[in-house]
């Protein structure tokens, strides 16, 4: 019983330092908001276009497929939006642009 008991406190230990530590994750990513910012336009935007040229040029589906979730990021920047919204969008946006990049090349 006793260590049930200790590892349930163990793990409620571990959760509270796990969550401070993505507290603190996302805490210095709006402090660095500006430079993360800047560094995700470039990967998007980029990435993004050549998804459309290479990968999605052929197919109004495709472009379209592409071109939402990038502008969605774009438009998530420009209207300061939390940094986890951002972020995610972008990932969401990359990984959509590399998927489509796959799809061509197959």
């Amino acid at each position: 019983m006793e260590t049930t008991l200790r590892t349930s406190v163990f793990n409620a230990s571990l959760t509270r330092e796990n969550s401070k530590k993505a507290s603190t994750f996302w805490e210095d990513m709006e402090f660095n908001r500006y430079g993360v910012i800047a560094v995700l336009i470039i990967i998007t935007g980029c990435l993004g276009g050549i998804s459309i040229s290479f990968g999605a040029g052929n197919d109004v589906a495709r472009m379209l497929i592409v071109a939402l979730p990038t502008s969605l990021t774009l438009a998530f920047i420009l209207a300061l939006t939390p940094m986890r919204l951002i972020v995610t969008s972008s990932a969401v946006a990359v990984l959509i642009d590399v998927v489509m990049l796959m799809i061509q090349k197959l």
